[in-house]
């Protein structure tokens, strides 16, 4: 009788890799996996640096009871924000890393020009791609002052006084708009239409151009209805930044076709920096 030795032999790796995979490591690696998440559970709600705040059990396992509210229930977190501050008081835990406050106090401590406080990595809000390079996306409290130190002569009193024409030229033009609609029987948009006239200055004043967003029928422009549906996609993009960052690297004409109001916002920027 002949045996195929190297095949035997195969079979039998084979055999073995199989047998302690499936009934040695695959639960060994399971249970390794369950007794990990609990015992990791155990010290975030107990031991950790942050233990001594109040707030649901749920939120101190980790990052999911935020994004329960924010992505399953449509960004009902901060509803639910004022619901725990009134059972736990000023000092929430609404994460493993993360303690929400209502302590005016605590807020003209954190958010002031002097703060050395750094902006949390997590939720990754500002690691969101279409924030970065940009002064809000700056998490280093010196380097936020240098970037803000440049920008601050656009917004001088001095600056904005003396673009006063142009800020009065748009709204000439939205009241121009408005006679349009006397008389006509039409409804007229007022929140549109300021948002589109708030638009309109901001691409000009930052920009050097204009959309002519209130030139637009109804001001029904297309980055407005861009700006409404951030709102839904935002949650996403927050706590899954992955999902963000292909979004605006693919080409946009695959953007457009996945996520259409995201490519008519890649467009516009688009259009600015080749300006």
């Amino acid at each position: 009788m002949e045996i195929d030795i190297p095949s035997y032999f195969g079979e039998m790796r084979n055999f073995v890799s199989y047998y302690l995979l499936e009934t040695l490591f695959g639960p060994s690696i399971l249970l390794g996996g369950v007794v990990w998440i609990i015992l990791r559970s155990i010290h975030r709600i107990y031991f950790d640096s942050l233990s001594h705040f109040p707030g649901p059990k749920l939120a101190a396992i980790g990052p999911w009871y935020e994004r329960y509210y924010d992505i399953v229930r449509g960004g009902l977190m901060t509803e639910k924000l004022a619901e725990l501050h009134k059972i736990y008081g000023p000092y929430v835990r609404i994460s493993h890393v993360e303690v929400h406050t209502v302590d005016p106090e605590a807020w003209g401590q954190i958010y002031n020009t002097t703060s050395q406080f750094k902006k949390a990595p997590s939720p990754a809000v500002y690691a969101h791609p279409m924030a970065q390079c940009s002064l809000f996306g700056l998490r280093d409290p010196v380097e936020h002052k240098a970037r803000r130190q440049l920008l601050e002569p656009l917004f001088a009193k001095k600056t904005i006084r003396n673009l006063s024409w142009m800020f009065m030229s748009k709204v000439q033009k939205q009241l121009l708009r408005y006679e349009e609609y006397a008389g006509s029987g039409k409804v007229l948009d007022v929140w549109n239409s300021t948002r589109c006239m708030t638009l309109e200055t901001m691409d000009q004043f930052l920009f050097a151009g204009s959309i002519n967003s209130l030139e637009h029928n109804d001001f029904k422009h297309p980055l407005l209805s861009v700006f409404d549906s951030q709102s839904d996609t935002l949650h996403i993009f927050r706590h899954f930044p992955w999902i963000a960052w292909v979004a605006v690297n693919l080409p946009i004409r695959f953007i457009q076709k996945l996520w259409p109001d995201i490519g008519a916002l890649a467009s516009f920027q688009e259009v600015v920096i080749f300006r």
